[in-house]
């Protein structure tokens, strides 16, 4: 009886502690491909660094020196959409990996009066492998936890053995989602979708909330369909 209430006790603990470990969205997407027969091609992590305000040009000025200083692992440049009220930073990081290209963006936006400093990363693979996966986990893992301003995306093909819709389908059966809105043409379908268990959620334009975004595209000379699929949105054209 004791043992019983001791294991009663344990299991009551473990349904009250925060789950702070769950599964990343992009290692669900990766397993959610391999279920559907999915090669992946690329794969993407978009994350919202920080965002400030600056009231005149030379604060301005100090605040992207700070935002430069404090991201030396990346050599910045002028970009060239650079214009009178717009300017870009782009910076490259070096890293050993081939199948890997991390960058970091910093914009500054004139307006009427202040300047909006932005910084933002960008993590792309051109392959996925559980290494490359502990890498970058790691050399983002603080910037991973504000699941908010982080969006993951991740591209591929399927061999066509269906119609787009089906293959649609079994997607949002496998992510567990409920769509909330979708476009379909003959070789196109795009699903706006919603899940529970991810916290993120956009508005769609009837005011539905989604989190998930699929994309399948025919391919018919291949006889392929390319696939996109992000939370809480795509990132990339598709």
């Amino acid at each position: 009886m004791k043992l019983l209430t001791i294991v009663v006790s344990i299991l009551t603990f473990l349904q009250l502690v925060p789950q702070t470990n769950m599964q990343s969205p992009l290692l669900e997407m990766v397993q959610v491909a391999d279920d559907q027969n999915i090669s992946i091609t690329s794969w993407k992590i978009y994350v919202q660094d920080t965002v400030s305000y600056a009231y005149s040009k030379k604060e301005a000025d100090q605040q992207v020196k700070q935002l430069i200083e404090s991201a030396k692992a990346y050599t910045f440049q002028e970009d060239e959409s650079t214009s009178s009220e717009y300017s870009k930073l782009v910076g490259y990081k070096d890293t050993s990996s081939p199948t890997l290209k991390e960058s970091a963006v910093i914009t500054i936006y004139e307006e009427e009066d202040k300047f909006r400093i932005s910084r933002t990363y960008e993590v792309l693979g051109s392959k996925w492998s559980e290494n490359l996966w502990k890498y970058v986990s790691s050399t983002y893992k603080e910037e991973l936890k504000n699941s908010e301003k982080v969006f993951y995306s991740l591209y591929g093909t399927k061999a066509l053995d269906q119609n787009l819709e089906q293959v649609a389908t079994d997607l949002m059966t496998e992510f567990n989602a409920e769509t909330v809105e979708e476009m379909k043409e003959e070789q196109f379908i795009s699903l706006s979708a919603y899940r529970d268990d991810w916290k993120v959620k956009l508005p769609t334009k009837g005011g539905k909330a989604f989190n998930l975004q699929v994309g399948v595209r025919l391919d018919s000379e291949k006889k392929i369909a390319d696939i996109a699929m992000g939370t809480p949105i795509i990132t990339s054209g598709y």
